[in-house]
């Protein structure tokens, strides 16, 4: 917990992954380790005091013929479109980008997609009630995603022809690389071995194929992840090695009788490196008992956290997940009350 002095917030020491893959209203702080990206620091420091004077600059055009190639989709919620506006204008331009959202964000909707892949979920009663009647907010981001690339899908057999990577971003996040955001995020999938790149699941991209396994993601919500927050999944070792801390896999439950209660996550890895197969093997057939203790270094919303199930899912699927330069970014502070 952070402490408070003369009534200001004192940060503590936070690790790097921290800044890399927190929620936006996350205070930033010194480091005691050094992260090569001041503008990430900087611009963090500024979201606390002051999102609005934070400016996203646009991307630039890419060079070569992405359209065929990308599709993006926005699920949830346009918050902060306005701030945004200029950079997601810029990107329409070059790839073909799908909105899934309600009626109140249905006017800056198709000023951001063209409207045969704008979906408003008031207007489909089966989908609309779908949403209504899930237990926990986060989970309406999955719907709407599913939403999103079964979209893709149907635009698919319309054109005869397939995307080769799905994108998937919010309009409440700013990014601090926006640059050459295309251009760099086709190279980073293209070198991800398999996997995804992005900042936990708040943004994040890959292959087509793989994005759409995100369909069964979302379809098995209910009887996978649901209420299922104080139990135990095996653990896929390589997976984490193979990834990096921009996915809470800290966030999943490590039996301490395995692990330990490791500070930080270099410590962490250090141990499965070392524990080797023999470690790998005993925590994909670990079996619980009511004594059973876990160690994580973040938790989630009690009955479904988001974030932690996203990594439960991708280390249950072998999927390795990585941070990506141009994905870098947080979640406005003000998001709740920015229009």
């Amino acid at each position: 917990m952070w402490e408070r002095a003369e009534g200001k917030v004192k940060n503590p020491y936070q690790p790097k992954w921290v800044l890399l893959s927190a929620s936006g209203d996350h205070q930033s702080c010194s480091l005691e380790e050094s992260l090569d990206d001041p503008e990430l620091l900087a611009a963090r420091e500024l979201n606390t005091r002051c999102p609005s004077r934070l400016e996203q600059p646009p991307s630039r055009k890419s060079f070569g013929n992405f359209r065929r190639k990308i599709a993006l989709v926005i699920a949830g919620e346009l918050r902060c479109y306005e701030r945004n506006k200029e950079f997601l204008t810029g990107l329409g331009e070059q790839i073909d980008i799908f909105t899934v959202t309600t009626s109140r964000f249905g006017e800056a909707a198709q000023k951001i997609s063209k409207k045969e892949r704008c979906f408003i979920i008031d207007d489909h009663i089966k989908e609309f009630n779908e949403d209504l009647g899930l237990p926990v907010s986060s989970m309406k981001q999955w719907h709407k995603l599913s939403i999103g690339l079964e979209m893709i899908k149907n635009s698919e057999k319309f054109q005869g022809w397939q995307y080769k990577y799905v994108i998937k971003l919010r309009t409440d996040y700013h990014f601090v690389h926006p640059q050459r955001f295309i251009k760099n995020v086709v190279e980073a999938c293209q070198g991800n071995d398999f996997g995804l790149i992005g900042a936990s699941d708040k943004v994040f991209a890959g292959s087509r194929d793989l994005m759409m396994l995100l369909q069964a993601f979302y379809a098995n919500l209910n009887g996978w992840f649901d209420q299922k927050e104080g139990g135990y999944w095996p653990i896929n070792a390589r997976q984490v090695l193979l990834s990096d801390d921009s996915i809470k896999w800290y966030g999943l439950n490590w039996p301490i009788d395995l692990v330990g209660t490791p500070s930080n996550t270099e410590i962490w890895r250090q141990q499965l490196h070392k524990g080797g197969r023999s470690l790998a093997d005993s925590l994909a057939k670990f079996k619980p008992n009511h004594d059973t203790k876990y160690h994580r270094l973040f938790k989630g919303h009690p009955r479904f956290a988001s974030e932690v199930s996203f990594a439960r899912f991708l280390n249950f699927n072998g999927i390795p997940f990585r941070d990506c330069r141009s994905l870098r970014g947080f979640l406005y502070s003000d998001r709740n009350t920015c229009p």
